[in-house]
């Protein structure tokens, strides 16, 4: 950019000096005529020798029966030039004179503005760089599939609306679609694996890089995919649809260069979750907001301040903001970068802030209204061209005898027209900063004047100087051909000599210590200059373009050369770098074609890159030891160079260091050197992992690379014109143009496959498209399947894809008795290796057999996967109760209110529901997974569909730990054995009803049901329920059951029965465990009436109703005896399973229990007995565990008391000496209403349940009680208490919720009271209807210590997260719903959203506009 920039310059002042007249004109015509004589002279001596212009276009040919120019590269066609004249509809030939066409070579069809569609044949591999340069009127360009390699080939291609990336292009070089103002998609074959579209915006494969945006897309706004870190180069370029771009909180990397082309773009929304940037009113910056990166160039605001804390603007931040008339800059800006400003064509008025330092290229250049400019004196470096193209600039009454001052800036001057600068130059007093090259290229300018009283510069002779005359700044073009700089000055400044052709000579003192950027640069006539021994710095472009120098020194006080120092100097031939020089800048003596001979100094530790590149009389180059780094293509293209020595020193060498160096024969690397080898003249790195260059000009024809590369650097082939063959080992990385312009490379031997071929990254137009590919391996393998004794197994599949990857087969096949697994390698397999659908990978072919397994009513897939254990079962800190959804146990309780007639049976049972749900601890729910698998097996249940979140089957269930909907639904189950109807009585093994059972479990067993199996065992503290699924007979008549156990999934186990059915064993993985009582199930339609998935999502209800009489239910637990007693003095006694007494038991029930890790656990004794005012427990050890239950009451108990009495009328009363207890009291017998205590004390303590509430009471010592409750559906709770202070959390004010607290007259000091959540717990939005304005953000989160779902009926009009913040996309309304997760209740509110007055004024104010 920066020599286009300067030959620019120059090529502005010959053309202007035209219309000049006088000496001028006669000057450049002169010059002009002498050209073209030159030009028929050297034309007219071709056309002599018989070579002519043909000889410069050899192998190109022009096809009689084509519009196209092509160039035969071993027997195959490149596409190099299309007729300009061509019009309509083009296909290129698939092959010409028999040859294929496979490249469309550099600007192959630049300029064919006439063509409509072009058509490219299947065959082309490569796409040159700029291939559809200014196709302006292209609308089509169809791409086959052979393609692989894309340069930058579509940029201007205006009228072309879509394209289709084929599968196996790449790209490398961006941006690609740059001017293709009306393409609307970039489509990606499915099958590609580089990239993918998405609405027709082109990614990487990965998502992870948005590459173009097309800039046609209809689209007003854009919302960039979450999962993109990078937004490319000029990917949204000239996409005037858009007016906003939403970036995510993924994004790490954005160039926004080219944002400012989307001309009607008004805002840039980044995530607040972005790490890397932010926006503030659409306005794009970096995450601190210290770096403004764009403000959008369709924002309406005719005004804007850049926030306070900005101290960059960058590049193009405000280009083309044509609506801003004025912008406040604040005064921590410290840098304004390049084209900042530019074409801002609103712009009338800036002010600079102080801090500001520097104003860079282009800053406000185009700004045509810009007429007020302030600037301060911070400002230390002002550049050409940054106030061009302005109001101000435009201004005549702003110049002054040719310059332009802004303040005490001079900021340009007049070098050409009539009105140039000439003669004498008066510097305007005050002046305190010169921009960058003012006087350059003012030829007529012949002396710079300063007022002696100026603070900042003299002058020497008409030389403009710094005040201290120190610095040399400006020396008049037309002042002389030969310059004395005096002694004394230390500095010649940037450019002060840029561009001066008439300048032959200049003789430089001792005294000057650096030679600035731009010195001399492009003084064409400087035919020779010593640079002094006091040198220590030489510029960049310092000597740039000095065509004239024939000779150069560099003193050994010179440390540094600076970047294209002496670029282009083509007629230098002797140079001389003294030692002491320790950086050789990139590109110092690039295209020095006259020097011959270069010895680098062993102070030198680097030279950059293209240091030395074009050098093309180069025969000679000595790399002294010292050196330690050779940057990239330092010696390129230098074609009369024939050996290099690299010395021990070097450490790094970059790509491309020696490429297209065509005689060169061989590099060789000093032995001593412990980081690159050479062998057989061929550069390594030192391990040989690295190929870095082959030399050019080495005579063999074929060559080998070494098994141990894997890496080729970039051009390390370049122009080997001698080769034509190459084997390359596989797992290799060819980097660009790896082999570029190997013209005769016919061969190509890979030791791997196709496939591997095809991966490989080739941008090389010279590998990839005119030798022949030889492989030593063949991609693909075939799987052939085997039934293995079935039937039906699927047909041969077969696949050349690379690494060979297959889907297995989703066909089944079929044996009578057994159940298909899945696939294995060998015959005799008892697992599975690969199931339907897997993905198989190999290097050879398969046969796979059919894995069997005895086919049962329960396959593997239709039980749970995790065990029996609490871990699986419940989240970490968990209470382990049986938890289950209000709502279904809503469901059970009505259930079993419909069940009885006897309305005070039904209450009793569902206290017990209540006691079992809230009070038992949970050690495993065995009956209920094992039901709910016969269920959903038998199509009671569609347990998969409801609760197992699509999964494929019951085995891929997730874990109730993970869903409260799981649990829930195999707690029901689970509490159901607890109602009566249900509840069958155990029978021991050895006893005659046991024998019975047994005998109808084999029956059924033998005629396929599905059994529910419960049983105890010597082995197991509790119950345990298991499902038969399955029978064998064994030849000494015992019977064998299959069976599926829940503490064991994925598994079968058996159970061993004797002939005699006495002996029941059950043969588990790692133990056995003997059956002692049984109780079995076969018929299940009584569940059929609690169907938790029955029609309507109800329980099915049977007519018939049980009439049971009324009794009391009392369950106690205690590792010692218990004994029990009525209000009628009957006693009722246990220990170690036998009952005592006289107290006459109605029933005692087994309930199904497991342990979850097989620790023992007391036993919870049940029984019904009839109905008594008062019962009282006493146990013999300190851990009493007792509850009742009957039509009145529930309590429960857990404490150190000695004795325990539980009255219908007076409540609990626990007595004893420092006891501790916790329990539960019924509160109004409804469901799911619970009052907890837990408390200690040092005597008696009572609690009595009464009209009025619940009564604490005790009789002496110290103590506390706290008591919880969770009251649903009620309106109000009292509590009671006989207390000297009452601790109520919440506010004090003693009503916490809707419970009210009063105390008793009594105030004796006996306890404290704390009343904790007891309060009516509703879940509800606290608004129903809300309104909110367009892109508003809110919050409706309801509090809840459950999880809470939160849903939308319109996600595109109002959006809501998981914690319940929503906002506004669109106009219109949505209903958002909670459901709290456990519990599963719901609410739900509605949203409207709508534009604010100054929204709709705005819209109104766009459409005007854009109507007008």
């Amino acid at each position: 950019m920066r020599g286009f920039l300067i030959m620019a310059r120059c090529a502005l002042r010959e053309g202007s000096k035209m219309n000049s007249g006088g000496r001028k004109m006669k000057r450049k015509l002169k010059s002009a005529l002498s050209l073209l004589l030159c030009m028929i002279m050297v034309f007219g001596a071709l056309a002599v020798g018989g070579e002519g212009i043909g000889a410069i276009l050899d192998g190109m040919k022009t096809n009689a029966y084509s519009i196209f120019t092509h160039e035969v590269i071993n027997g195959k066609v490149k596409i190099v030039r299309c007729d300009t004249a061509a019009s309509g509809a083009v296909t290129v030939p698939a092959s010409i004179d028999g040859k294929p066409v496979v490249s469309i070579g550099d600007r192959a069809f630049e300029g064919c503005d006439g063509l409509t569609k072009i058509t490219i044949p299947d065959g082309v591999k490569y796409l040159g760089d700029h291939a559809f340069y200014g196709c302006t009127k292209v609308t089509s360009i169809e791409l086959p599939d052979s393609v692989r390699f894309i340069g930058a080939a579509f940029d201007d291609c205006r009228s072309l609306t879509s394209i289709t990336i084929p599968r196996d292009a790449k790209f490398n070089t961006f941006p690609i679609f740059r001017g293709c103002t009306a393409l609307k998609n970039i489509n990606v074959d499915s099958a590609s694996k580089n990239y993918t579209s998405e609405n027709g915006v082109l990614f990487s494969k990965s998502k992870s890089w948005l590459i173009a945006y097309p800039a046609g897309k209809a689209d007003s706004s854009y919302t960039i995919p979450s999962g993109v870190t990078q937004i490319g180069f000029c990917s949204f370029a000239n996409c005037t649809n858009l007016k906003s771009i939403n970036i995510p909180s993924s994004v790490t990397s954005i160039d926004s260069d080219e944002l400012s082309s989307c001309s009607r773009l008004i805002s840039i929304n980044v995530d607040k979750a972005n790490k890397n940037y932010s926006s503030v009113n659409g306005v794009l910056f970096n995450k601190s907001k210290t770096k403004l990166m764009q403000y959008p160039a369709g924002k309406a605001d005719s005004s804007y301040t850049i926030p306070s804390g900005v101290t960059e603007i960058d590049y193009y931040s405000f280009a083309n903001c044509s609506n801003l008339n004025s912008i406040n800059i604040p005064s921590s800006v410290t840098s304004i970068l390049s084209w900042a400003f530019s074409n801002c064509s609103g712009l009338t008025s800036v002010t600079i802030p102080s801090g500001v330092k520097r104003i860079d290229y282009g800053t406000f250049s185009g700004c045509n209204n810009l007429s007020a400019i302030s600037l301060p004196d911070s400002i230390n470096y002002i550049s050409h061209y940054a106030f061009d193209g302005t109001a101000y600039y435009k201004n005549e009454s702003n110049w002054e005898n040719g310059a332009l001052y802004i303040g005490n800036a001079l900021v340009a001057a007049k070098c050409y027209g009539d009105d140039e600068l000439s003669g004498d130059f008066w510097l305007k007093e005050g002046t305190r900063i010169i921009a960058e090259h003012v006087f350059s290229l003012c030829d007529e300018l012949k002396s710079i004047n300063v007022s002696s009283s100026n603070k900042y510069f003299s002058s020497i002779d008409g030389v403009l100087y710094s005040k201290d005359k120190k610095t040399l700044i400006a020396y008049p073009e037309g002042k002389g051909s030969s310059y004395n700089i005096p002694n004394g000055v230390t500095s010649i400044g940037d450019g002060a000599f840029y561009c001066q052709d008439g300048l032959s000579s200049v003789t430089i003192p001792n005294s000057v210590t650096s030679i600035g950027n731009d010195a001399f640069s492009n003084c064409k006539g400087l035919s020779s200059v010593t640079i002094p021994n006091s040198v220590t710095s030489i510029g960049n472009y310092a000597f740039s373009n000095c065509k004239g120098l024939s000779s150069v020194i560099i003193p050994n006080s010179v440390t540094s050369i600076g970047g294209n120092a002496f670029a282009d100097c083509s007629g230098l031939t002797s140079l001389t770098i003294s030692n002491g020089v320790t950086s050789i800048g990139n590109y110092a003596f690039s295209n020095c074609s006259g020097l011959k001979s270069v010895t680098i100094p062993g102070s030198v530790t680097s030279i950059g890159g293209n240091a030395f590149s074009n050098c093309s009389g180069l025969t000679s180059l000595t790399i002294t030891n010292g050196v330690r780094s050779i940057d990239y293509n330092a010696f390129g293209n230098c074609d009369k160079l024939k050996n290099v020595t690299i010395p021990s020193s070097v450490t790094s060498i970059g790509s491309s260091a020696f490429a297209d160096c065509s005689g060169l024969k061989s590099i060789n690397v000093d032995p001593k050197n412990v980081s690159y080898i050479s062998e057989n003249g061929v550069l390594f790195n030192y391990d040989k992992t690295i190929l870095l260059q082959y030399p050019a000009g080495k005579a063999d024809a074929s060559y080998v690379i070494p098994d141990s590369v894997t890496g080729i650097y970039p051009r390390a082939f370049a122009s080997c014109n001698g080769l034509t063959s190459v084997t390359i080992p596989d797992k290799i990385v060819i980097n660009n143009h790896s082999f570029d312009k190997c013209t005769n490379l016919s061969n190509v031997y890979y030791s791997g496959t196709e496939k591997q071929w095809n991966n490989v990254y080739l941008y090389d137009e010279y590998i990839l498209c005119y030798p022949t590919i030889h492989f030593a391996k063949k991609d693909g393998f075939t799987i052939t399947y085997n039934a293995n004794g079935g039937s039906g197994a699927p047909g041969e599949q077969s696949t050349d894809e690379l690494n060979g990857r297959i889907t297995i087969s989703s066909q089944i096949p079929h044996r009578d008795g057994y159940e298909f697994i899945g696939w294995a390698t060998s015959p005799s397999a008892s697992k599975p290796q690969y199931s339907p659908k897997d993905t198989v990978s190999s290097s050879h072919d398969l046969t796979l057999y059919a894995v069997w397994e005895k086919s049962y009513l329960l396959s593997i897939k239709d039980i749970y996967s995790f065990p029996n254990d609490s871990r699986y079962f419940f989240k970490r800190n968990e209470k382990h109760r049986y938890q289950m959804l209000d709502s279904d146990f809503e469901k059970l309780c009505n259930y079993v209110r419909n069940i009885y007639e006897d309305q005070d049976f039904a209450s009793t049972e569902i206290n017990n529901l209540q006691y079992q749900r809230k009070n038992v601890e949970w050690y495993g729910s065995c009956f209920g997974m094992s039901l709910t698998a016969i269920f959903n097996k038998t199509g009671k249940i569609d347990f998969n569909k409801r609760y197992g979140s699509g999964a494929a089957s019951m085995s891929a269930v997730a874990a109730p730990n993970k869903s409260a909907a799981v649990r829930s639904a195999i707690n029901y189950y689970q509490l159901s054995q607890h109602i009566l109807v249900f509840n069958n009585q155990t029978s021991d093994i050895d006893s005659p009803g046991g024998r019975a059972q047994m005998r109808s479990l084999i029956d059924d067993a033998k005629n396929n049901k599905l059994i529910l199996f419960s049983y105890k065992s010597p082995q197991l503290s509790n119950g345990h329920a298991i499902v038969i699924v399955g029978y064998s007979a064994a030849a000494d008549g015992s019977h064998t059951l299959i069976a599926y156990d829940n503490r064991y999934p994925g598994q079968y186990i058996n159970i061993n029965v004797s002939s005699d059915l006495k002996k029941c064993t059950l043969i588990l993985p790692d133990k056995k465990e003997d059956v002692s009582s049984l109780v079995c199930c076969s018929d299940f339609s009584d569940f059929d009436m609690i169907d938790i998935d029955g029609p309507n999502n109800d329980m099915r209800l049977s007519d018939e109703k049980y009439n049971m009489n009324s009794f009391t239910m009392l369950s106690f637990t205690s590792s010692g005896a218990v004994t029990v007693k009525n209000s009628k003095g009957q006693t009722l006694t246990y220990k170690d399973g036998e009952f005592g007494g006289d107290m006459e038991i109605l029933s005692k029930s087994m309930i199904v229990r497991s342990t979850a890790d097989g620790s023992p656990a007391p036993e919870i004794i049940t029984v019904n007995v009839k109905e008594s005012d008062t019962f009282t427990f006493e146990g013999t050890d300190k851990n009493l565990n007792v509850s009742l239950t009957s039509k009145n009451i529930f309590a429960n108990v857990e404490t150190t008391a000695d004795k325990v009495v539980i009255s219908e009328n007076e409540g609990i009363h626990a007595s004893g000496n420092d006891i501790s207890f916790n329990g539960s009291l019924s509160l109004n017998n409804n469901v799911c209403d619970m009052l907890e205590f837990d408390g200690q004390a040092s005597g008696d303590v009572k609690m009595t349940y009464s009209g009025d509430g619940i009564i604490v009471d005790g009789a002496s010592g110290n103590g506390s009680v706290t008591v919880y409750s969770n009251v649903v559906d009620t309106n109000t709770a009292k509590f009671n208490t006989d207390c000297s202070s009452i601790k109520i959390s919440g506010d004090g004010s003693g009503v916490a919720g809707n419970v009210e607290i009063t105390a008793s007259s009594k105030n004796d000091g006996v306890y404290d009271i704390k009343l904790a959540e007891m309060q009516n717990r509703k879940f509800a939005f606290g608004e129903k209807n809300i309104t909110m304005y367009y892109k508003a953000t809110g919050s409706v989160a309801i509090a809840s210590n459950e999880e809470v779902v939160y849903t939308s009926s319109n996600p595109d009009i109002v959006s809501v997260d998981a914690s319940g913040n929503i906002t506004a996309l669109k106009t219109g309304s949505a209903t958002i719903t909670a459901i709290e997760a456990d519990s599963g209740k719901s609410d739900t509110c509605t949203v409207t959203v709508k534009y604010a007055w100054w929204q709709i004024l705005i819209r109104i104010l766009l459409l005007g506009f854009l109507w007008y």
